[in-house]
């Protein structure tokens, strides 16, 4: 919903699973100053069982928890000393190697949620 403030912590209990060896939920800047919600994820299955687990997450979640896709990558999240998942950096990171929201969605490790984004 537009105008409205999603906490990473109430989203990803939404899609936690097997299929992933750590996963969070980033927000990317958007058109218009909003937000848009991106699960990344390290994989601990094959990419099929991946996407097929994500869908079917994004399918029972209620539509506010939704996120626009999942971005798969290979290496550890980086860490707080006390092990917080560092949200902005990995954001931050994602934007400086992609450069766009637009471009994220073409890179091969961008998995879609649906057909309509």
């Amino acid at each position: 919903e537009e105008g409205e403030t999603l906490y990473p912590d109430e989203v990803e209990p939404f899609y936690g699973g097997a299929v992933f060896e750590e996963y969070c939920v980033i927000p990317l800047p958007g058109a218009g100053g909003n937000d848009i919600p991106l699960l990344v994820a390290s994989p601990a299955a094959p990419l099929d069982k991946v996407s097929e687990h994500f869908r079917q997450c994004w399918k029972s979640a209620a539509s506010r928890y939704r996120v626009k896709g999942l971005f798969l990558i290979s290496t550890p999240f980086p860490r707080t000393a006390l092990g917080k998942i560092k949200r902005r950096e990995i954001a931050s990171t994602l934007i400086q190697k992609e450069g766009s929201w637009e471009k994220i969605q073409q890179n091969k490790n961008f998995v879609k949620s649906s057909a309509n984004i």
